[in-house]
């Protein structure tokens, strides 16, 4: 198994070795700053399923920088104290059919430590180094005591400069949020009126709703949020199906 951690400005790949399938060999704490858990970076036909991640930032970080990255399935995964399971924030060669399914996320890692920044869904980036990010599904997500249920930010960092980040045919389906601590907000922000952020949203059942948002084309169905802002349209569909009910997972021992 692989396992990727960022320390400040570089990006580091070590190889751990698993005490049992699917867990890294260090768990770094929801306080440790700036460790990642994997990310693949111009990645293609990659699966990432049945792990157990803890660190200090994203769970999960698919990236397409200097090259694209497409053909991700991302499932039955556990993460612990994480910023998300996420996109981004390099994606100026684009990042495309990208699959989340089963995934279960607390804001608390093993050791009981709460994350200050903890996230859910999550898909960043900005015009200091954004593309397009497209074909992407999250199905049946768990989130608990999580900050940031739903993050779709193309100005990420406040970044600028003369790429375009554009997030399209983002479906989230299934979402089931407990235990959100005071203040938790999603935002659905995308860059301006000729980039909206387009995203389905069907199926959530999150606990807190208050959410941020502008230029986004939002279709909507059995949610209990409802985003509303500048350049936010909302347009009703329907969809069989429901949120799904959730069990969390203790980190395995090591």
């Amino acid at each position: 198994m692989t396992c990727s951690t960022r320390r400040t400005s570089t990006w580091s790949t070590t190889t751990a070795t698993a005490s049992r399938p699917g867990a890294c060999g260090s768990r770094p704490p929801a306080t440790a700053r700036n460790t990642d858990g994997i990310d693949p970076a111009g990645a293609t036909n990659v699966t990432i399923t049945d792990s157990f991640i803890m660190d200090g930032h994203d769970g999960i970080a698919i990236k397409g920088g200097n090259k694209a990255s497409s053909n991700i399935p991302v499932s039955g995964n556990h993460f612990y104290g994480t910023h998300g399971i996420s996109i981004g924030s390099e994606t100026s060669s684009g990042v495309t059919n990208v699959l989340f399914r089963d995934n279960t996320l607390t804001g608390t890692d093993a050791l009981g430590n709460t994350s200050g920044s903890s996230a859910g869904i999550r898909i960043k980036s900005s015009p200091a180094n954004g593309g397009k990010v497209t074909d992407v599904g999250y199905l049946n997500t768990c989130l608990d005591a999580v900050r940031a249920p739903l993050v779709f930010d193309t100005h990420y960092s406040g970044g600028s400069g003369p790429n375009t980040p554009w997030f399209t045919g983002i479906t989230v389906d299934g979402v089931t949020a407990t235990h959100s601590p005071g203040g938790a907000k999603s935002a659905l922000v995308g860059l301006d009126p000729a980039h909206p952020l387009q995203v389905t949203l069907e199926h959530l059942n999150l606990d807190a709703t208050t959410t941020t948002a502008a230029n986004a084309h939002i279709s909507a169905a059995d949610t209990n949020l409802h985003p509303s802002g500048s350049g936010v349209t909302v347009t009703p569909t329907n969809s069989p199906g429901r949120a799904p009910t959730c069990a969390f997972r203790a980190f395995p021992a090591l």
